[in-house]
């Protein structure tokens, strides 16, 4: 591929995003339930802990200074890989599970040495961290297909994120621009270690639920609301938590006026994609899980999690007032507050309703936290944010009446296999497409030169 033709920033994220989910849908479609529990709850436990340590922000103000950090963090952050992964050995687990967590800690530690470029280069140069997850990603997904195909289940998903987190190290090291000493100095000692404690409560603790699930109640349960998450969640985190971090410098330098049309218009947009997304999976959450996933029983889950995800995605938008206002402090109180519902409410609802009430839980923190990111940004903006653009309108009518026109084909149309969901799928988008279109034209052309712009940045 020519230098030209070389995907921007943009699309190297969405490349890695893109790969990402399609991996845990073909496990998922390939393995059996406990094999791919067997291999995601390890895999999850890593993700969590690992979210610690990317919190965790260089100072880039002075050499000398960014030097220091950059040397500390580095040992800081292998030592903390290597007692997390220690701890790891340490949680109930037997047989085969007990095996994963063991090779689940050597990735940890792989993490945790690729940790500090990680950081740097997510402050100094995000595509390099894309482009490195990418690629790792391209090379991983093959030698993991084929081992699946040999029946060697859970093992071709460790040996798969194993060799991602390999290369991706290798990449994000290979002609790092600073010369790292290893060495700890005390100041940056206290600064970093400050920050991996306060980062703490930002964690989202959906992680904690989700591993507690698969150890404690089963391995099939842990399958469903899993695979519920990541599907309901693609958006929130491919689009919410990317564009407000994506977004957040350049809405700083906005006049206040052009601040408040553009938050606006972004939110406009995420709906736009968010909606129809959550709205044809519902009606087709049956289907999709049979044919796509080749699963049973679980479409109420699915559902629920899209309608959580669908509300976070929309809602959390207004991140960006946060950051412009300078009150991320209210942001980490409204996930203080998200994540203890959460974590009450499933250890109140699960002896009753079992996973269900997870699921219920989930959709309940999602619902009180959205409503405190809408009321506290409307308050620091004196905007009503809903209410201030008929779009909103538009969308929500257009994806309705697109589900119910989808259901009613249904009925009389039956879903026999997984190409006739895929053209009801494609049918449900176009009937989307042309509803919004009629009513208001002027939204797609704004969307369309929004995401150019958007894509073509370097």
């Amino acid at each position: 591929m020519g230098r030209n033709a070389e995907l921007s920033s943009v699309g190297y994220f969405y490349l890695w995003r893109f790969l990402e989910i399609i991996s845990i849908l073909f496990f998922g479609r390939f393995l059996s339930r406990s094999d791919f529990a067997i291999a995601f709850i390890p895999i999850l436990t890593v993700s969590f802990f690992a979210s610690f340590l990317g919190l965790v922000k260089l100072d880039f103000k002075k050499e000398d200074k960014l030097k220091r950090m950059c040397s500390t963090f580095s040992l800081f952050s292998l030592v903390t890989g290597v007692v997390i992964a220690f701890i790891m050995q340490m949680i109930p687990a037997s047989g085969q599970l007990n095996f994963s967590f063991m090779v689940s800690s050597a990735i940890l530690i792989v993490i945790s040495l690729k940790m500090m470029p990680e950081v740097f280069y997510l402050k100094t140069s995000p595509k390099k961290v894309y482009r490195a997850y990418s690629n790792a990603y391209l090379v991983a997904l093959p030698i993991s297909a084929i081992l699946v195909f040999f029946k060697y289940g859970h093992y071709a998903v460790l040996l798969a994120y194993f060799i991602i987190q390999l290369i991706t190290a290798y990449s994000l090291w290979k002609n790092f621009p600073i010369k790292i000493s290893f060495r700890p100095y005390k100041e940056e000692v206290r600064e970093i270690f400050s920050q991996f404690v306060n980062s703490a409560l930002k964690i989202d603790f959906i992680y904690v639920v989700l591993i507690l699930s698969g150890i404690l109640i089963g391995f099939r349960e842990f399958s469903f609301l899993f695979m519920s998450y990541v599907i309901a969640y693609f958006l929130y985190k491919s689009i919410t938590l990317f564009l407000t971090s994506y977004l957040r410098e350049k809405f700083l330098e906005m006049g206040y006026d052009v601040f408040k049309y553009n938050l606006i218009r972004i939110i406009e947009y995420v709906a736009l994609l968010s909606v129809p997304f959550a709205l044809i999976l519902a009606v087709l959450s049956n289907e999709f899980i049979a044919y796509f996933l080749t699963w049973r029983n679980f479409s109420e889950i699915l559902v629920v999690f899209l309608f959580a995800g669908l509300i976070k995605t929309i809602t959390e938008v207004t991140r960006l007032a946060f950051f412009v206002e300078l009150r991320t402090d209210i942001m980490n109180n409204i996930r203080y507050i998200e994540s203890t519902i959460l974590i009450v409410l499933s250890l109140l609802l699960l002896e009753n309703f079992g996973i269900y009430g997870i699921a219920l839980a989930v959709l309940v923190s999602s619902v009180v936290s959205s409503l405190l990111y809408l009321g506290s940004a409307e308050k620091l903006t004196r905007l009503d944010i809903l209410a201030v653009s008929r779009d909103y309108v538009y969308i929500f009518f257009s994806g309705i009446a697109t589900a119910l026109i989808l259901g009613l084909l249904k009925e009389w149309f039956a879903i026999t296999n997984v190409f006739s969901l895929i053209f009801f799928i494609l049918m449900g988008i176009a009937v989307y497409v042309a509803l919004t279109y009629l009513f208001n034209t002027e939204l797609y052309r704004r969307f369309v030169q929004f995401s150019f712009n958007l894509v073509e940045e370097k």
